[in-house]
């Protein structure tokens, strides 16, 4: 089993403590839509991609879906829905993160079990060039700075291979050099990261006790810690359209904080969002900010239900659900077109479905 597979597995059996012990029972969980509520569902489609996909980007420039897989990676097309083709990156099954960057001109993909983070030709579709981050990466996130733009990436001294020496840092990477800039010491190992809007800062969620650390994309200093709120360990963190507002999927469920207090707006257990056995993972909030959705990454077995949730931003109500495939692994929107696209890491498909704009 992989070392991203133990990781969630561990994070699951977690999600049920807390879960329970905020709910006071883990069989009080709502159950899936009825016919009626079923109806404003959208339809889920499969597309079938590479082995094991883990993570997707979405280039509406370009038409086209980047799906991370073991090893590889699927193009999918936008406006077919249909694999243009797979190419191989020459890492092995430890992929785990993409984000495009240079005008959807280059991907760059993490992995865990390597110290080099992949780039890769998105119109040539071949590895451009390898660059030195450390073991343990599970994450990147492109921001436009002052200085440039900048990919940075999350490492997790637990993610990296047994004397790997992988360390909790924040890494930023110049993208018009391809070099490492600067690299921030984290207090924990990190769950999650997002660029604030305006990319003045890199914020970075804690999967040890939900802290969010702040850091300056200009000093590449931690200028403030936020307290941990509700949700406990974090896996995905999401801003809405506008910044006001930050949404955060942890083990206990969402939360809703204000981005310039940290004030909690809301919080969500995660029985109200799933039934069953429930894990939270990427949110992804669409193009009007009217609806967030929340990832549940389980395995369609004995009962559990893998699937994305739309919840209403004013009411904070769940609005619909959809089931995906087995073990869904991250999430990305085609925001010009209304579509989500959800790799099942236990099927190699990807599921997508209409989502409002």
């Amino acid at each position: 089993m992989s070392v991203h597979r133990r990781i969630v597995a561990s994070a699951a059996a977690g999600a049920i403590a807390l879960s329970v012990a905020v709910t006071g029972t883990a069989s009080a969980a709502p159950a899936m839509p009825t016919a009626a509520a079923a109806a404003k569902a959208p339809a889920v489609h499969t597309v079938g991609v590479g082995s094991n996909p883990y993570a997707v980007a979405v280039s509406q420039s370009l038409g086209k879906a980047f799906v991370v897989n073991d090893g590889s990676v699927s193009v999918v097309s936008l406006l077919t829905h249909r694999e243009l083709t797979e190419f191989g990156t020459g890492n092995n099954q430890y992929q785990n993160d993409i984000a495009l960057m240079r005008s959807n001109t280059q991907g760059y993909i993490t992995d865990n079990a390597m110290k080099n983070l992949t780039v890769i030709d998105t119109e040539t579709y071949k590895v451009a060039k390898q660059i030195p981050v450390g073991y343990g990466a599970i994450g990147v996130v492109k921001a436009n700075t002052s200085a440039g733009q900048r990919a940075y990436v999350i490492t997790a001294a637990h993610a990296g291979p047994q004397g790997s020496g992988a360390r909790n840092e924040l890494v930023a990477i110049q993208t018009s050099t391809g070099k490492v800039v600067a690299r921030t010491k984290l207090p924990q190992s990190p769950g999650a990261v997002v660029v604030a809007p305006g990319a003045k800062s890199v914020w970075v969620g804690g999967d040890v006790d939900g802290k969010i650390f702040q850091v300056s994309t200009k000093t590449g200093k931690i200028t403030k810690t936020w307290k941990p709120t509700k949700a406990g360990p974090i896996t995905a963190l999401a801003f809405a359209p506008g910044g006001k507002k930050v949404w955060i999927t942890g083990l206990a469920g969402v939360s809703v904080i204000s981005a310039k207090s940290g004030k909690s707006a809301k919080f969500i257990t995660a029985p109200k969002i799933f039934p069953g056995f429930i894990v939270p993972n990427d949110v992804v909030l669409n193009a009007s900010g009217k609806y967030a959705f929340v990832e549940n990454s389980v395995q369609n077995a004995q009962g559990d239900v893998s699937a994305v949730a739309a919840i209403n931003t004013k009411t904070y109500k769940v609005a619909w659900r959809v089931k995906t495939g087995s073990q869904p692994e991250g999430m990305a929107l085609d925001k010009t077109r209304g579509v989500a696209y959800v790799p099942n890491y236990d099927d190699d498909t990807v599921s997508y479905f209409s989502v409002p704009k």
